[in-house]
């Protein structure tokens, strides 16, 4: 717990930086989709199905690719991020002060409420977001893809260090799972340290 009280007291909100995420200039997209560079044909209609989209609605999206290199580029732990990229996201915005909400589809490493918990640190704020794979896998580099999805829809950019603390937090709330053998239990700890954290104003 003071590991986690540790990794929370430092993390950074929202903020324009030199090393932060470019954002594509067409901004006018409110839906967005990354799918996982890794993804074979077969594969990516499988995850295309999961979403309920087909090639025709993909003119509505904002598409890009997210590589299993921007996974260890992002995430502390390379144990838990396989040779390929494959879960992939989709990110719609939704009404102000609607939230975040999250659904997940053949993913095993991340639950609904440990990628919620880690789009709030990044600053993500009214938006539906669906994480899916092909068949069960990790899910990790789909949390980089919704960071850089919401920085286009925006127009805000996300600094290195909060989408690092945000990627850390998602392995931090997956290591502690693993020690309670409670997914969802360490998911709400973690959310009830961090509101502990801010409401407090805790620097160590």
């Amino acid at each position: 717990l003071f590991a986690v009280l540790l990794l929370f007291s430092g993390m950074q909100y929202r903020s324009a930086s030199a090393d932060a995420v470019v954002k594509d200039e067409d901004t006018t997209y409110d839906r967005y989709i990354a799918f996982g560079a890794d993804l074979t044909v077969k594969e990516k209609a499988a995850v295309m199905k999961e979403f309920g989209i087909t090639n025709a609605d993909l003119s509505d999206y904002k598409v890009i690719e997210i590589t299993n290199k921007e996974e260890h580029e992002y995430l502390i732990s390379s144990s838990v991020i396989g040779k390929r990229a494959l879960s992939s996201v989709m990110v719609v915005k939704t009404e102000k002060d609607s939230g975040i909400a999250v659904d997940t589809k053949n993913i095993s490493y991340c639950t609904s409420g440990m990628y919620c918990n880690a789009l709030v640190t990044a600053g993500l704020e009214d938006a539906q977001v669906t994480v899916v794979g092909p068949f069960n896998i990790s899910g990790t580099s789909a949390l980089v893809g919704a960071m850089k999805a919401y920085a286009t829809m925006t127009g805000e950019d996300i600094s290195k260090d909060t989408m690092d603390t945000a990627t850390n937090e998602l392995v931090a709330t997956a290591d502690l799972a693993d020690s309670i053998g409670d997914k969802e239990k360490a998911a709400e700890l973690v959310a009830a340290v961090k509101q502990k954290v801010f409401s407090d104003g805790l620097t160590s």
